[in-house]
């Protein structure tokens, strides 16, 4: 059970994709079985495959934060807002 906003923002953006994958595979496909328990199956596994595809092109991105994180001078205040966050997700 997600105990923090962060937490439950991660999950909401974690089974987006998948919810919205699965709706399309239910309304393209008239057999489609939309009962609970394998519609809340077929939305995890849909995000699983979505994030899977997408990775490859996302997997640059941490790169540039690392090195963003690196060359940032912690006294500038927009460095500041990211360093806390750093520290926090560390937590």
């Amino acid at each position: 059970m997600p105990v923090t906003l962060e937490a439950l923002a991660i999950l909401v953006l974690f089974f987006i994709p998948g919810f919205v994958a699965t709706q399309v595979y239910i309304r393209n496909d008239p057999t489609a079985d939309a009962s609970q328990p394998k519609y809340l199956l077929s939305v995890a596994v849909w995000a699983a495959i979505v994030h899977v595809l997408v990775f490859p092109a996302t997997a640059g991105l941490l790169t540039e934060r690392d090195s963003v994180l690196q060359h940032s001078d912690p006294s500038s205040a927009g460095s500041c807002c990211t360093y806390s966050s750093r520290l926090r997700f560390l937590d």
